[in-house]
């Protein structure tokens, strides 16, 4: 095994691209989904606190009613939908990809090290 070629170069940088971006794209979706979640925790929370519950007693009954209910629809979305779940396998992906970007980007930097021929097979 020995040095890359100009070709595998050219391959190995483009695999960096291309891992970078799908690590920045599983990122966004990982941060998107939790703030998601921490939203529908938090609408949740207040809605079903003593506070809450004070300030719409004095309201006429619907709106009692419809604070419940929008607190039941909101836990209910988020167990059916799975956030916790999808926040963290889109971590993990966003951790892979971003190690793979990593792994390459040393591997395009150092192509002519006698074990970049095995590093490549290795990514």
């Amino acid at each position: 095994m020995g040095r890359l070629s100009e070709v595998e170069s050219n391959r190995v940088y483009e695999r960096m691209v291309q891992a970078e971006v799908r690590s920045f794209y599983y990122g966004e979706l990982a941060s998107r989904y939790s703030k998601r979640k921490q939203l529908l925790a938090g609408t949740s929370f207040f809605l079903s606190s003593a506070a809450a519950a004070t300030i719409v007693s004095q309201l006429p009954t619907l709106i009692p009613i419809v604070a419940s209910v929008t607190v039941a629809l909101a836990n209910a979305y988020s167990i059916a939908v799975g956030l916790d779940r999808k926040v963290l396998i889109l971590s993990k992906l966003h951790s892979q990809w971003s190690r793979i970007s990593s792994d390459a980007e040393h591997l395009w930097v150092h192509w002519y090290e006698n074990d970049a021929e095995a590093e490549l097979v290795d990514l």
